[in-house]
């Protein structure tokens, strides 16, 4: 019999299922729920999964074009240069309600855990500020990073301020890695987060936490022809750097060679590997199985279940 709870490291909320459904529809795989706390917390109950870290983001980039698209053509050089500054302190307020309300569904439901947001379009002073707010006063457990939706490389010197701060106060960053769908064009990868671009990352902040979504590779199904070049890449960044951690979200439950998602669990050692189902994409009961069924020993999944999401986040 299981003596431990399952935590799932890599869940996804949204406010409204309307906002679920908008963020699901630009990927190949949709599943029929859409994401609110309410759908969260009936797959978790479903699933037998006792906790979950909410890996929530919000796409500024992607907000920032459409807002820009609707200034009128004939303002002055002054006149777009004001627009411009009201449209980046109006994003930057919806990044901040975005990580108030994940830590607000963090303290209404125990079992949900809040991580916390950030893009390049922030001032390094408010960066930081975010982050020890966040953490010292609304229990965020980790900063989820998204450089496909944020349109920004993850080795950009923009983001140290991130870094710096986050390997200050030990906190956790999830990074999504792998390609990504282009918003206007699914069929076009946008590959912001290969595997090369975290080498100058982990080698400029040794003692930062950090846990490479998706084994580093992406859903599988996605883009056929990059997952072998991203699997190496992946096992390649993992034997230089051995305090990276990984997750298997959007690999177990999914379309992964499940032969290739064990050899890459051994290789670089189950207690550097998360469990996570990367809900409402894919379920954690399903992910769960999935898990179940590749041969890993009791104690692989004791560490990839359980113990090593409680200690990276401290649950």
């Amino acid at each position: 019999m299981q003596e431990y709870p399952v935590i799932d490291a890599h869940l996804h909320t949204f406010h409204t299922a309307e906002a679920g459904r908008q963020a699901m529809s630009n990927t190949p795989s949709k599943p029929d729920i859409s994401g609110t706390v309410e759908d969260a917390a009936a797959a978790l109950k479903g699933s037998n999964v006792a906790g979950a870290l909410m890996v929530n983001t919000i796409p500024l980039a992607y907000m920032q074009d459409a807002a820009l698209g609707k200034l009128p053509a004939g303002l002055t050089p002054s006149q777009r240069e004001e627009a411009e500054h009201e449209i980046q302190h109006m994003l930057l307020a919806r990044l901040e309600r975005r990580n108030q309300w994940t830590c607000s569904i963090a303290q209404e439901h125990p079992n949900l855990y809040a991580t916390i947001t950030l893009d390049p379009i922030m001032a390094p002073d408010a960066m930081r500020q975010e982050i020890r707010d966040k953490v010292t006063n609304h229990d965020a457990r980790a900063i989820k990073l998204h450089p496909p939706i944020g349109r920004f490389f993850p080795n950009h010197l923009s983001l140290w301020p991130i870094y710096e701060t986050a390997q200050a106060l030990d906190v956790p960053i999830v990074f999504h890695v792998g390609a990504h769908p282009h918003p206007n064009n699914p069929e076009v990868p946008v590959e912001y987060s290969k595997p090369e671009h975290f080498e100058d990352v982990a080698t400029a902040f040794p003692k930062l936490r950090l846990v490479l979504a998706h084994m580093g590779v992406g859903p599988a199904e996605w883009y056929p022809r990059l997952f072998q070049p991203y699997y190496d890449a992946a096992l390649a960044l993992a034997s230089r750097h051995p305090s990276l951690c990984f997750d298997v979200s959007a690999t177990v439950g999914a379309e992964w060679p499940q032969d290739k998602l064990l050899a890459m669990i051994r290789q670089i050692g189950a207690e550097r590997v998360l469990f996570g189902s990367d809900f409402p994409w894919w379920g954690p009961e399903a992910a769960q199985h999935g898990l179940g069924q590749l041969g890993l020993s009791a104690e692989e999944k004791r560490f990839i279940l359980y113990e090593n999401a409680q200690r990276m986040f401290e649950l």
